[in-house]
């Protein structure tokens, strides 16, 4: 990466976590996080309740499933 650009990382939070806590980025913590709001979860959950507990778009919240449940999870 060239010294003068800068990237910016998209924040990611819990639903019960306040603006300006720690943030989640990348793809294999938002996948983790998505695994803990299942495991927390007292009922399953559908596509968009979970997006709503992560703070992901729903198409991104999918594609994260996806790939959980290709690799087995």
């Amino acid at each position: 990466m060239d010294k003068g650009t800068s990237m910016v990382k998209p924040t990611l939070r819990r639903a019960d976590e306040k603006p300006g806590t720690q943030a989640r980025t990348g793809a294999l913590e938002r996948g983790f996080h998505i695994v803990e709001v299942l495991i927390e979860a007292p009922a399953p959950m559908s596509h968009t309740d979970i997006a709503t507990a992560t703070g992901l778009e729903i198409t991104t919240t999918q594609r994260l499933l996806q790939r959980l449940i290709d690799a087995g999870y």
